[in-house]
């Protein structure tokens, strides 16, 4: 009872009744639809949002006969060939607007439907990384920019490569610096790592930059510790006069060091300790240092020297020096007064010495060959054996 009158119908009847009207008001041309038949569709264009009950259709279908006008740059999502079925559906119509999209340089106006700057971007034939970013604009005025609609700015990230543990990293950053680009790109430096260039150096396009990593060890290594030699002269021997008084040997060493690895390749290596193992024991020789009597002292070398091209070195140089001291003094024009003997093998006759050759009268080569490979090696066998004879005989 309201003021004394009965209601005709309880107020849940009369929300039934409202609902039919408004339904028949709305769409009178599906009122003839099943409930198993209908699809509950809400369409929003051009700034407006309608709410519409459909039959079997497609969305095509459906926006011609409420009257929506789609033009081929316009998106509608979904496609306008997509079946309208069941439950409820979402129809949104994009309208394509003017856009200027701005590069650096490269300037582009499009007809784009898309509400993405990327998209709107990647559709007009630009390349759009990630990181990447968009300044947008609304141009009112023709006449400063030639059109009216939506100006895109594109802002490039800056690329860089980054070369790390072997691997080669092309990158795009908003970082000032390189080590602010590491940080962002999460590349972590170790306590004695560095970078080239510095991490505080200002990042540029297509800048490189290279991680060096920095490693320590401590090594151990034995190392060959030289002999030295000693020349002492003794002036009670001749000049020439050459002995070895003692050999000498090479001595050994302990040495550690710190290697410091850039990338696994030494860089520096600096010694921290050595311990001699085995002390060198070091060459004496002993050299002739007086010139009484000689005559001819590049004789001396002469015959050193033939002497080491026949392997002469050493006990058999003494042997020969020795030998040739004694009978001549290396003069090749000595001669003996009351035997004859001549040269500096004083060869008795001299013209046996003609088998080296024609000079052996004057030529010291010449003598010294036939006193060498005519005479010591056929009778005596070397230098040696020929000085043990003269030492027993005092001659040869």
């Amino acid at each position: 009872m309201t003021n004394g009158r009965r209601l005709l119908f309880s107020p849940a009847t009369w929300v039934t009744v409202l609902a039919i009207f408004i339904s028949l008001l709305v769409l009178p041309h599906f009122n003839s639809l099943s409930a198993s038949d209908k699809t509950y569709v809400s369409v929003f264009a051009d700034g407006e949002e309608r709410h519409l009950v459909s039959g079997p259709s497609t969305v095509g279908e459906l926006l011609r006969k409420i009257d929506v006008q789609v033009a081929e740059v316009d998106l509608v999502e979904p496609s306008l060939d997509t079946p309208i079925v069941g439950g409820l559906v979402n129809v949104n119509v994009y309208r394509a607007r003017a856009v200027k999209i701005v590069d650096g340089s490269d300037e582009k106006i499009v007809l784009s439907p898309y509400q993405s700057a990327r998209i709107i971007a990647e559709n007009a034939g630009f390349t759009v990384y990630d990181e990447d970013r968009f300044k947008t604009e609304v141009v009112t005025k023709f006449t400063d920019e030639g059109f009216v609609g939506t100006k895109l700015i594109l802002q490039r990230a800056t690329p860089i490569n980054i070369s790390v543990d072997g691997t080669d990293l092309d990158a795009r950053t908003w970082a000032k610096t390189v080590g602010e680009a590491l940080e962002e790109q999460g590349v972590v430096l170790r306590e004695d790592d560095f970078t080239i260039p510095a991490e505080s150096t200002y990042v540029h396009s297509n800048q490189e930059i290279k991680i060096v990593r920095v490693g320590k060890k401590v090594v151990s290594k034995e190392v060959s510790i030289p002999y030295t030699t000693h020349t002492v002269t003794d002036y009670n021997l001749p000049i020439g006069f050459v002995r070895q008084e003692s050999k000498g040997k090479n001595g050994s060493e302990l040495v550690t060091y710190e290697i410091v690895t850039h990338d696994g390749k030494e860089s520096v290596r600096k010694r921290l300790s050595k311990k001699i193992r085995v002390k060198p024991i070091n060459e004496v020789i002993v050299v002739g240092g007086s010139n009484n009597g000689i005559v001819a002292l590049g004789n001396v070398e002469l015959a050193r020297k033939m002497a080491e091209e026949r392997g002469w070195t050493g006990e058999d140089w003494e042997a020969l020096y020795n030998i040739i001291w004694h009978e001549s003094k290396f003069n090749q024009f000595a001669r003996n007064p009351s035997s004859g003997a001549c040269g500096i093998p004083q060869a008795l006759p001299c013209s046996k010495m003609s088998v080296a050759g024609s000079d052996y009268a004057t030529n010291p080569r010449t003598q010294l060959v036939w006193l060498f490979d005519h005479y010591i090696v056929p009778r005596y066998g070397g230098p040696q054996g020929a000085w043990e004879f003269w030492q027993a005989n005092n001659w040869y």
